[in-house]
């Protein structure tokens, strides 16, 4: 029995490019994060290794999404047009969470079935029991044998060597029957005109009526104009009076009281934890220099602060601090190239002479 052909393709994705890969279980390592096209369980499987920072797997993440969205072009074929969703596999956990340890077997299993390799990289899987028909005309393949029977049955089917759409004509779609409510319902007759009604005669205002035996309202009387003279004649000039100033060998030095001392405040360079916060401040910014991208956390472990600085490609440092001592731990400085070391190292002891002087 024939049936239908799947596909699977690995894609290391690294710095949002996509790079083929052996299709082994050897391509899944620590330090890398694969894309796994997999037809046969319709997603795509996202190893991450244990090694792998975060910034690197966020941006993978973008990446698997617009494979799933358009598909890996690799010969005359597509993979993946047809995945449903992107699964991200934790290599952290795959030893500690069951659901990530049971996806991670299904990606094994990849490995074990009988497939072939074409193109150097990609496994194809031949499924048994699926068969899937192309649409021709927009016809299944039990609609074209339908057809087929009735062109056999018709009189000019002896010797008739035209094809079958010459002779039923391109396939129409069936269109149903007006529906019984649509029999019932009637026309919508238009609305009548209605007629303006026309005014024959002018309406003029009421006018104003009065009673009997009574006046109109006298007009009001107009009030008399105010007085310009002023009331209050404007006072005179206040004679002068002289007051004699006191003799200035006279007057009393007043004595101003000296100051009382005031307790002296610590400098801020001399309390160390704040020199050890504006310290690690330093070696950020030191970092930032030569990383557009990084991630910063910071965690408690043993009672201290432990800092952790991820770059692109993993891990650039961790460090923590006593008092005013910056101490970096293992794994620091490894994926790090040595001039851009060098270039931090020297930015961090210059502004730390600056700024602190030591």
């Amino acid at each position: 029995m024939s049936g239908a052909v799947k596909c699977a393709i690995l894609l290391e994705i690294s710095s949002g490019t996509a790079k083929r890969l052996p299709f082994s279980t050897e391509s899944l390592s620590d330090d890398n994060i694969v894309a796994i096209m997999d037809e046969l369980h319709e997603v795509i499987w996202l190893w991450m290794g244990k090694n792998t920072g975060l910034i690197m797997r966020r941006g993978s993440m973008r990446v698997a999404r617009s494979l799933k969205a358009y598909g890996h072009e690799i010969g005359p074929s597509i993979v993946g047009r047809k995945l449903k969703d992107v699964i991200a596999i934790d290599g952290l956990k795959i030893e500690t969470d069951s659901e990530e340890k049971a996806n991670f077997d299904k990606v094994i299993s990849l490995f074990t079935q009988d497939h072939t390799i074409r193109f150097d990289f990609l496994a194809e899987f031949q499924i048994e029991g699926i068969v899937e028909q192309p649409a021709y005309y927009g016809l299944s393949k039990s609609q074209r044998d339908g057809l087929v029977q009735a062109a056999i049955a018709a009189p000019s089917a002896g010797d008739d060597t035209r094809k079958i759409e010459d002779i039923v004509g391109k396939f129409q779609v069936e269109v149903p029957p007006e529906s019984s409510t649509a029999a019932v319902l009637s026309k919508p007759t238009p609305p009548k005109p209605t007629v303006k009604p026309s005014i024959s005669s002018t309406i003029s205002p009421p006018k104003p009526t009065t009673k009997l035996g009574t006046s109109p309202p006298s007009p009001p009387k107009p009030a008399a104009k105010p007085s310009l003279k002023p009331a209050i004649s404007p006072p005179k000039p206040a004679a002068k009076v002289d007051i004699p100033l006191p003799d200035i060998a006279e007057t009393e030095v007043l004595e101003i009281p000296e100051e009382q001392e005031q307790p002296m405040m610590p400098s801020p360079m001399e309390d160390e934890p704040l020199i050890g916060e504006v310290k690690a401040a330093i070696v950020i910014t030191s970092i930032l220099s030569e990383y557009n991208d990084v991630f910063l956390g910071v965690k408690i472990e043993d009672d201290q602060k432990v800092y952790n600085i991820e770059g692109p490609e993993g891990l650039i440092c961790r460090f923590n601090l006593d008092k005013s001592k910056i101490q970096f731990l293992p794994g620091s400085w490894e994926k790090v190239p040595s001039n851009k070391k060098q270039k931090i190292q020297k930015l961090f002891i210059d502004r730390v002479k600056t700024l602190i002087g030591s």
